[in-house]
């Protein structure tokens, strides 16, 4: 999978991917954004976190499924081999001032670069060094309730903790580009995605029928197409448009404090 993602240029799609949309007759307006950070701020200020200004953006682009093209992609967030926690997504989800993280922020530009490379063995979303930016506030607090938890159960601190959960949580998208919602393609056809389907096949599922690990579906379950397995949960997908459950904390939480 790093191998795979060692061809990527940031702000646009991998090169394997746009060849694919091209062939397909699926590289167009009709599927992607094509804007970049200027072309947005020109179109609707520099104010790119306000909420107001992430409505308009939607009204707009009017089709939510539409790609986020030149973005970073995102395929996966965390020590990717040796992960003990492995949370199988979606895509990375989208707001309009991901413009202002992704081109704006040179400390959180540069962990998403390292990212790419294997280079980041750790959760790095929920981490000091991606505060202010849309990643940190959807998952630093998903994060530390897990961190808490284990805290608890083994008598840690918090920092010792939050160390630990930071070091054993991997995320890994389905689709590695962002959009408000689901993208209207045939994943199993593009390459990015037969990729990451492939890596959890021959690495993360047999490492968790070896007890190495739990992988943890939520969404895409038929996506992923998982055998079943004590320590590979698969979420009901009635209910994986969710976020984050107390219970699902609860299931992370007790792997990790089961393994310390």
């Amino acid at each position: 999978m790093l191998d795979f993602w060692k061809n990527y240029t940031p702000y646009d799609l991998h090169p394997a991917d746009k060849e694919y949309f091209q062939q397909n007759n699926l590289y167009n307006r009709q599927k992607f954004v094509n804007a970049n950070y200027e072309q947005v701020v020109k179109e609707f200020g520099e104010n790119l976190k306000s909420d107001d200004i992430n409505t308009r953006f939607k009204q707009i682009i009017r089709d939510e499924s539409r790609v986020i093209r030149k973005l970073f992609a995102s395929p996966f967030v965390g020590n990717i081999n040796n992960a003990k926690v492995y949370i199988l997504s979606l895509n990375p989800g989208f707001h309009s001032g991901d413009f202002i993280d992704e081109y704006q922020n040179p400390q959180y530009i540069d962990l998403l670069k390292r990212n790419l490379l294997g280079e980041v063995n750790t959760f790095c979303f929920a981490e000091e060094i991606s505060l202010g930016t849309g990643a940190y506030k959807y998952w630093s607090q998903k994060v530390r309730m897990i961190a808490n938890k284990i805290a608890e159960a083994k008598s840690l601190s918090i920092h010792e903790a939050f160390k630990i959960t930071l070091s054993n949580i991997c995320l890994i998208e389905s689709f590695p580009y962002h959009s408000y919602r689901k993208p209207t393609f045939a994943f199993d056809e593009i390459p990015s995605c037969i990729v990451a389907k492939k890596f959890v096949k021959d690495v993360v599922v047999k490492r968790a029928e070896n007890d190495e690990c739990l992988v943890c579906a939520w969404r895409m379950v038929n996506f992923w197409d998982l055998p079943d397995n004590v320590n590979i949960i698969k979420k009901n997908p009635r209910y994986s448009k969710n976020k984050l459950q107390t219970s699902d904390i609860e299931l992370i939480a007790d792997f990790l404090t089961s393994i310390l």
